[in-house]
């Protein structure tokens, strides 16, 4: 029978705390694109221009994202900085 008590200091799943953190930060830029998905985001830019929008559509390169004005604007993740996400209504 397998006991769900640590053993070593590490976990009965015998994954030590510095593999689950690995793993969590392996899935947490994924996770954070599809959060924002149809939500507002303001994406600084490696130029240091700032641009506001709602998420509209990603895939492994690129963010599409739709302007107050109707604007539908592509952008490569590699000239991306940094994005603030929305939350509650009010954007960060």
């Amino acid at each position: 029978m397998k006991s769900d008590k640590p053993t070593n200091g590490k976990p009965a799943d015998g994954m030590g705390e510095a593999q689950k953190v690995v793993q969590h930060w392996g899935t947490s830029a994924a996770m954070f694109y599809f959060d924002t998905e149809g939500e507002t985001i303001r994406v600084h830019l490696m130029t240091g221009d700032v641009l506001t929008g709602v998420v509209v559509g990603l895939d492994t390169f690129d963010l599409v994202f739709e302007q107050d004005t109707g604007a539908r604007i592509m952008i490569s993740k590699h000239a991306i900085a940094y994005i603030e996400q929305q939350k509650g209504g009010v954007l960060l």
